[in-house]
């Protein structure tokens, strides 16, 4: 195994981002990670929707070359709608890390979920920026505050002539708890609340909560 290169296994998290647990050196960190989610149902295909339960789950892999370039890769499966759809998200993260106690990233993701009948695409935009708190050597834990802003277009079958585009925003905080029990392996746990807000003139707001929520508390 290469000295430079840092092992991380992240338990039941979506976390935001590796790269900010390399701090400013240039190493390259190999990550799984998996994630649970719960909150208030976003309706892809119905024009009108009731409050309901969600879930999502998942596992990916993340990559950190020279400690700025971020990529990862994630299989997702959740429940809208009343059904159960499957899909995949891609993203790229590039950070600028000055000497300042405040790190900023830019990013842009892909992502597709589909059910038997439809199929919605999502482009993402991102921009965050975090804090870096060390703890006590003795307990190898650090403390990440973090903000996240997106943009986001999601189109509802693409392939399809009807296909329909909406625009939202979306708004992540949180803080990443890192623990590293030797110089190349770690654990990640994450929990953060995000919330998700539609522009009116994509969705009737008079008649639908056009804001969602969703919450992350992982342990």
């Amino acid at each position: 195994m290469k000295k430079n290169a840092l092992i991380l296994i992240i338990f039941l998290s979506s976390l935001m981002s590796q790269s900010m647990y390399l701090g400013n050196t240039k190493r390259n960190a190999y990550s799984v990670y998996s994630f649970y989610n719960e909150g208030e149902n976003k309706t892809f295909t119905s024009s009108v929707s009731a409050q309901n339960s969600y879930h999502e789950y998942g596992i990916g892999f993340s990559s950190v070359l020279n400690g700025n370039h971020e990529m990862s890769i994630l299989s997702r499966k959740n429940n809208i709608d009343a059904k159960t759809w499957e899909g995949f998200i891609g993203s790229y993260n590039f950070h600028l890390k000055p000497k300042s106690p405040v790190k900023y990233f830019f990013g842009t993701s892909f992502s597709r979920i589909e059910n038997k009948n439809d199929s919605v695409d999502e482009y993402c935009l991102k921009f965050g920026l975090y804090g870096d708190i060390k703890g006590s050597k003795k307990t190898g834990l650090s403390f990440y505050p973090f903000l996240q802003l997106g943009q986001q277009k999601e189109i509802i079958n693409f392939e399809s002539s009807d296909d329909l585009s909406n625009y939202y925003n979306t708004a992540t905080i949180g803080v990443s708890l890192m623990f590293q029990d030797s110089k190349t392996t770690g654990i990640g746990i994450e929990p953060s609340y995000s919330r998700v807000m539609f522009d009116e003139g994509d969705k009737d707001c008079s008649l639908i909560d056009c804001d969602y929520y969703y919450i992350a508390l992982n342990i």
